[in-house]
């Protein structure tokens, strides 16, 4: 059975990094989360990847409640963050941006 909507998705995935964000950012500030403070630049540096953290378990729970279309949602905000955050680093550390110094 099909169910969810491709925005419950969008919106899930949004939560997800906004979440994962203020862990990363408020954990690393904890005297001796060391840990948590390379995790924070890890996820600054390459969300595209730090985002599997959170969107395996957004994709798992999903596909066991039969949402589907939620799914879809999913895959396509992550798609959509991996693609801007590899183009922004790129961009970033090309020197190229018309916005450098």
């Amino acid at each position: 059975m099909m169910g969810g909507s491709i925005a419950k998705g969008l919106g899930a995935t949004v939560v997800g990094c906004l979440a994962f964000f203020v862990v990363c950012v408020f954990g690393a500030t904890l005297p001796g989360m060391s840990v948590l403070r390379d995790a924070a630049l890890f996820a600054f540096f390459a969300l595209g990847v730090a985002q599997l953290f959170y969107v395996i378990p957004l994709l798992i729970w999903a596909y066991k409640k039969g949402e589907r279309s939620t799914a879809k949602g999913i895959w396509i905000a992550a798609g959509v963050t991996l693609l801007l955050n590899a183009a922004c680093f790129g961009l970033v550390f090309s020197g190229q941006s018309r916005f450098a110094g």
